[in-house]
């Protein structure tokens, strides 16, 4: 290995075989499963308490410690499915990771 290049031999015959770089993903499938069971409790939760005829208040109190925090994971992970987040893409450089923040960077030789 030397000193201009962290990745040993074996890594750069390995990159050399794919003409670009090469971007590994989650399956859509496997997300969708990972928080289905967070989303059928919600509607469990739902319609459960539907038929007790809650006020508003009752509701609001509820839908603040229940619905607030589902409703922000159900919008990352929409977004997250939009945009085909998160990623890793791999070149001869080194590897860049990209989360629904944002990039994280280049890691990897110079």
């Amino acid at each position: 290995m030397s000193d201009s290049s962290i990745l040993s031999e074996k890594a750069k015959v390995i990159l050399a075989q794919f003409p670009g770089p090469m971007t590994i993903r989650p399956s859509k499938w496997r997300m969708l499963a990972f928080f289905s069971p967070l989303f059928l409790l919600a509607a469990a939760g739902i319609w459960i308490l539907w038929p007790f005829r809650l006020q508003l208040r009752e509701w609001l109190i509820i839908g603040g410690f229940a619905g607030g925090p589902l409703l922000l994971i159900v919008t990352l992970t929409a977004i997250s499915l939009a945009k085909d987040l998160p990623r890793i893409m791999l070149d001869s450089e080194g590897f860049l990771l990209t989360t629904l923040l944002g990039s994280d960077g280049s890691v990897g030789g110079m």
